[in-house]
């Protein structure tokens, strides 16, 4: 019989890395489909809500928080300078 491989408390970093790519593509086509929404409805919301979730896990897996949430705060301090 085969042995299943014990699994670990913490993602190595390959496996950190491969996170980052599939949260950030995900990311992406919520904006896209976001963008076609009226931020009032409820569609909006559950969506951005499920986006903001994204965002978390991603800060509490790496600790550093995703590049897309990176520039918005900077952009939202005042203009950057180039």
């Amino acid at each position: 019989m085969a042995r299943r491989s014990s699994r670990h408390l913490e993602m190595y970093g390959s496996e950190r890395e491969k996170f980052m790519r599939a949260a950030t593509v995900l990311h992406g086509a919520l904006q896209d489909i976001c963008r076609e929404l009226t931020t009032s409805g409820d569609d909006y919301k559950a969506l951005s809500a499920l986006s903001q979730s994204v965002c978390e896990a991603i800060t509490q897996v790496t600790g550093d928080a995703p590049p897309w949430a990176q520039s918005s705060a900077a952009s939202s301090n005042g203009p950057r300078s180039a």
